[in-house]
């Protein structure tokens, strides 16, 4: 289903009502057209059909996936200085206007964890990380957990890919683990 967010926007979401695809806009002073919406017989785009105050200049806006909602991931590494050596943990959560399906405890799809430091440049595939089952209001899509220690020299990061699923779009992200050197005594 489609309709007007506000008066700058359009959304989609599921004829469930539960949550919503995407929310496209047109930005200001361009609103949404009465009857602007259109689907594609086919049901793969939207079009819709703003304008300007005065009802002139038409623009035109087409949304190519508009039953597919973003992923954001949110990777969280601790957040002080590791030295060498000190124990780490990392936690990549996920965001999404879309809602879980009745019985879904985590979002649909596979996740990848790669590590990255000085003496793996090239990242190392983690191999099990712990998953938590989503839950109301922390963590509604489940979460990936990570712990280790910190290497001897040089950064620690993480590349979470998420390779989307059903309704879900893909989604990447890096994030990296302060680290402090040692000093020689």
């Amino acid at each position: 289903m489609a309709g007007g967010e506000n008066y700058y926007a359009f959304e989609t979401f599921p004829e469930t009502g539960e949550g919503s695809y995407e929310q496209y806009t047109f930005g200001y002073p361009v609103s949404l057209a009465a009857h602007g919406l259109a689907w594609a017989s086919d049901g793969s785009r939207l079009y819709a059909v703003g304008v300007d105050a005065s009802g002139g200049t038409p623009r035109l806006r087409t949304a190519r996936d508009p039953e597919t909602a973003w992923v954001h991931l949110n990777g969280r590494a601790t957040t002080t200085p590791l030295a060498p050596g000190e124990a780490y943990s990392f936690r990549a959560g996920f965001d999404s206007p879309l809602s879980l399906d009745a019985g879904e405890s985590m979002i649909p799809g596979a996740v990848r964890i790669t590590r990255y430091d000085a003496a793996d440049p090239d990242g190392v595939l983690v191999p099990d990380p712990t998953t938590t089952p989503g839950r109301t209001p922390a963590d509604f899509f489940g979460s990936y957990y990570v712990s280790g220690t910190a290497p001897p020299t040089g950064p620690l990061s993480f590349r979470v890919d998420y390779s989307g699923s059903g309704h879900y779009g893909p989604a990447a992200q890096t994030s990296t683990c302060p680290s402090r050197s040692t000093r020689p005594r």
